[in-house]
């Protein structure tokens, strides 16, 4: 295990809020120090040799089981103590410094994130139809004139992205490998299934 003398920049969102993108993460290693239970750790995957920063959830006969906070399921790797690099302990996001707590804490820290989640994704799963069915009745497209969308358009190798601004804010976007709109909420209410096929039918024609 080795010290890490300059911050290490966090990628992803499979720790999101614990950690988030861009990150600056303080990373001391443990030498003689145990490892425990609710630690956030840096370690190589065992199949891809690729680090990976996660929750410690389990230590049994010596391997180590670990999660993301932000994740469903526990991560399928099988961790041993040679494979961890370090420990995260402080994080600077901006001009802000956190501590980032392992053991016991940690353990109330994860726990307390995965059950955060299990909420909004029942939330997300129970209010979904009517969210979807409030969307496409077309209750709040009088809206649209209030935000003055903008459709920007970019060409590349895999196709053409759409990309919905309102306000210098981008709300929505298609990628261009990809048939699925992604559209922040609560704005899905006022871009609805008729107005993004439109969209996409007027991309086509200009295109073309």
């Amino acid at each position: 295990m080795s010290n890490y003398p300059d911050p290490i920049h966090y990628k992803g969102s499979s720790m999101y809020p614990t950690l988030k993108n861009g990150d600056a993460m303080e990373i001391i290693s443990y030498d003689n120090r145990k490892i425990l239970e609710g630690d956030v750790i840096v370690f190589q995957t065992p199949d891809m040799g690729v680090s990976v920063v996660h929750r410690i959830i389990n230590i049994d006969s010596g391997t180590i089981r670990t999660k993301g906070d932000n994740r469903r399921d526990a991560d399928s790797w099988i961790v041993k103590p040679q494979d961890v690099q370090g420990r995260v302990v402080f994080v600077k996001r901006g001009k802000r410094r956190f501590k980032i707590y392992g053991g016991y804490y940690g353990r109330l820290t994860g726990l307390w994130r995965r059950s955060v989640n299990k909420y909004k994704i029942f939330l997300n799963e129970l209010l979904h139809n009517p969210y979807m069915y409030l969307s496409n009745s077309g209750i709040f497209t009088i809206f649209l004139k209030w935000f003055n969308p903008r459709i920007l358009t970019f060409r590349s190798e895999k196709g053409v992205e759409i990309q919905i601004m309102a306000r210098n804010y981008i709300i929505g976007r298609r990628l261009a490998d990809s048939n699925e709109w992604l559209i922040k909420k609560p704005f899905r209410l006022i871009f609805n299934d008729r107005y993004l096929k439109e969209i996409e039918l007027n991309t086509k024609r200009e295109i073309t």
